[in-house]
């Protein structure tokens, strides 16, 4: 997985990974001209200088130095893995986050000391993202008429690993704007590092509130929005109401796409009406699971609870979803549940105005009365009045 921009990638100088493939690259070529020139019968230097070393002495020492050039080089990669780790952990697992008076400042304090490593440390564990952004790039292009440019939301983009990935599927040379929305503002220097490397121009980095954000350049962006994602983020918003009901008024109605991927937990209940719009596959957790799980991201102020997942599919209409489990660290023995889902813009209702509603009341009242005098005055009428009596009387 890509690692997050550094300082030096940001001030022009390449990254310690480009540097120990190169030095790796000129050992290797060095040791071969060695290995060459050691297996090859000529001499260049006069004998009486020194004594030639025997032909398998020579071989052995080209091996020792490709061997040390490939131990050196492994253990470096290995050094710079482990600092990594441990940068993640002491600052997901020990390092004092103190007293916050809101989200923003809490997100600030966990995100800072490892935001430069945030992407190298959650491949394993955010899984379900290339194939979300794969789903939706195939729909935006059957959905996106020939021409016209979608407009793109990332709510809770953070690095901007989402956007960068896209232009794999979908090149974000063919968006009109995106836009990266995130209240962590560690993570939003990363990805504003990151587009600028890049070169994008139509990628806007807000720092902002996922409910009440502002698009610059758009001044009513009600139904303007072919595209909103969410990766990992529904389930950290604790006021979550208001955001879905927000992000769905900003979607094209009946051609918007919505694209979500998350943990969850599903309920106790068994399969129903609402678990069978999520997929029955796969969608039910055992009691472990949901008890497990729901209680250990609440550390993290991470919530899974059924409410989230069953809200945002009452207020979309699901249109594809995989629901799977994430085997972390210890195959089969870990299972975070989690989902990726599609979904389409809600179709707003049509709503008819009194004066309307009630003359039309007053026309189909009308038109069924003239019915009814017309129907008994026809012979039919009266011929199947005639009989319908007269079986009574029978």
């Amino acid at each position: 997985m890509t690692p997050s921009v550094s300082v030096s990638q940001t001030f022009g100088f390449p990254s310690r990974l480009a540097i120990l493939r190169a030095a790796i690259l000129l050992l290797a070529l060095a040791t071969a001209v060695a290995a060459r020139d050691m297996s090859n019968n000529d001499v260049y230097i006069s004998h009486d200088q020194y004594s030639e070393l025997p032909p398998q002495n020579k071989k052995r020492t080209a091996i020792g130095c490709a061997l040390l050039t490939l131990i050196g080089g492994a253990v470096y990669a290995g050094v710079e893995r482990l600092k990594t780790i441990a940068k993640f952990a002491y600052n997901c697992f020990f390092k004092p986050l103190g007293l916050h008076s809101n989200q923003q400042g809490r997100l600030d304090a966990f995100y800072e000391g490892q935001a430069d490593v945030y992407d190298a440390t959650r491949g394993g564990l955010l899984r379900g993202r290339t194939t979300m952004l794969k789903l939706v790039a195939a729909e935006l292009r059957s959905r996106v008429h020939r021409g016209d440019k979608p407009v793109w939301v990332d709510v809770g983009g953070g690095t901007g690993w989402n956007i960068e990935q896209m232009d794999k599927y979908f090149g974000i040379k063919h968006f009109e704007h995106v836009y990266l929305i995130d209240l962590c503002r560690p993570l939003c220097k990363v990805a504003e590092q990151r587009f600028r490397q890049r070169g994008w121009t139509n990628v806007t980095v807000l720092c902002q509130d996922a409910a009440t954000f502002e698009l610059p350049g758009l001044a009513n962006d009600t139904g303007k929005i072919d595209l909103v994602t969410m990766s990992y983020s529904l389930s950290m918003i604790e006021a979550f109401y208001p955001v879905v009901d927000r992000l769905a008024t900003l979607l094209k109605p009946g051609v918007g796409l919505m694209g979500v991927v998350d943990f969850y937990v599903s309920g106790s209940a068994a399969p129903s009406s609402q678990s069978e719009k999520a997929g029955i596959l796969n969608y039910q957790c055992n009691w472990f699971t949901r008890v497990f799980w729901q209680h250990w991201f609440e550390f993290d102020h991470v919530h899974l609870h059924p409410c989230r997942r069953n809200y945002l599919e009452h207020k979309f209409s699901t249109h594809k979803v995989l629901n799977a489990r994430n085997h972390f660290v210890v195959p089969y023995l870990v299972q975070m549940p989690y989902y990726v889902w599609l979904g389409d813009a809600p179709v707003p209702a049509v709503h008819m105005p009194a004066a309307a509603s009630s003359m039309l009341r007053d026309v189909v009242g009308s038109g069924i009365s003239n019915i009814d005098s017309i129907t008994a005055d026809h012979p039919a009428r009266g011929a199947a009045d005639a009989g319908s009596s007269s079986t009574n009387q029978a």
